[in-house]
């Protein structure tokens, strides 16, 4: 049965996120397991695109006219890594329409913009409206009604933010990007109704600067949050069925929901609109072989 991806007529100008994909990590955005196209977000009509990895704009296309680049507010960046940022020159090229508009806001890392090795290329320095760098503790007044409350993560050594964001149009929602799990981090989380998590594995694995399924039990005791979403989901877990990981989770304080590509939520409500597309699961049978075969190869040569 072919997914039905059009908005009910009252959602249309109200508060979701669109997840245009939802893997995460190399292997899981080598082979697409999932899309990783980031997370469109619209509040009160004010559109964002958080993490523009490699193939957001071809997804976006998809699901026109519900999703139009040319009408992007904001273009925020997490931190650096390509399976975050494939797209964001693109992206933010579309936000200007092709660079004959000044418009739009762009939010990335300091790290993102060094000289050395750019993530915004230099062309668009001149046609973005505002380009603002993160700052610890540091708020931004992204709209008249929006503004974000940067959280300073830990991941493998790049500069990496979470964020809040506060607006009347909906309850405080939190973006929990890549991390090492720390209390410290994740406390800062506290006030937040709706809380988006990358969580890429199964299991704990401390020399990973990632969150595990496990850990999100930790998250849910510290915040308490009405709803948590898991995305940015690692091969592992895709492969072992997210819903069943999250339906484990959940409790009556939190609701605990696995994203899915094209999954839509209204924040406002906690409502999935759209639930968004089932995996392929003998695609992911394939990639797992392909998978166990190149660990093969490289312990052979070791």
């Amino acid at each position: 049965m072919e997914l039905e991806l059009k908005l009910p007529p009252e959602t249309k100008k109200d508060n979701f996120l669109w997840f245009l994909g939802t893997a995460g990590a190399r292997f899981s955005m080598i082979f697409q397991l999932r899309s990783t196209g980031g997370i469109w977000v619209r509040i009160g009509g004010f559109n964002i695109l958080v993490d523009p990895g490699p193939g957001s704009l071809v997804r976006v296309n998809e699901f026109l006219p519900e999703l139009d680049p040319l009408e992007l507010d904001a273009v925020i960046l997490t931190h650096r890594h390509l399976d975050h940022s494939g797209d964001m020159n693109a992206i933010t090229e579309a936000m200007t329409y092709g660079g004959r508009i000044r418009k739009g806001t762009v939010i990335l890392p300091v790290d993102a913009t060094e000289p050395e090795e750019p993530v915004l290329l230099r062309q668009f320095y001149h046609k973005v409206q505002k380009i603002v760098t993160w700052e610890k503790d540091s708020n931004i007044q992204l709209s008249e009604s929006i503004i974000l409350r940067p959280v300073e993560l830990r991941h493998h050594g790049v500069q990496c933010f979470g964020f809040k964001i506060y607006s009347p149009d909906i309850p405080v929602t939190g973006f929990m990007a890549d991390t090492a799990f720390d209390p410290v981090f994740v406390e800062q989380f506290s006030d937040c109704s709706r809380l988006i998590v990358n969580v890429t594995l199964l299991k704990r694995i401390s020399r990973i600067d990632h969150i595990s399924v496990p850990e999100v039990s930790d998250i849910m005791e510290l915040v308490r949050p009405d709803t948590i979403i898991m995305t940015h989901l690692g091969t592992s877990l895709i492969e072992n069925d997210p819903d069943t990981a999250a339906l484990s989770l959940k409790s009556d304080q939190t609701d605990v929901i696995a994203a899915r590509d094209s999954m839509v939520f209204d924040i406002r409500s906690g409502i999935v609109i759209i639930k968004g597309k089932s995996d392929n699961r003998e695609r992911i049978e394939l990639v797992k072989q392909k998978l166990s075969y190149g660990k093969t190869l490289k312990d052979h040569r070791r």
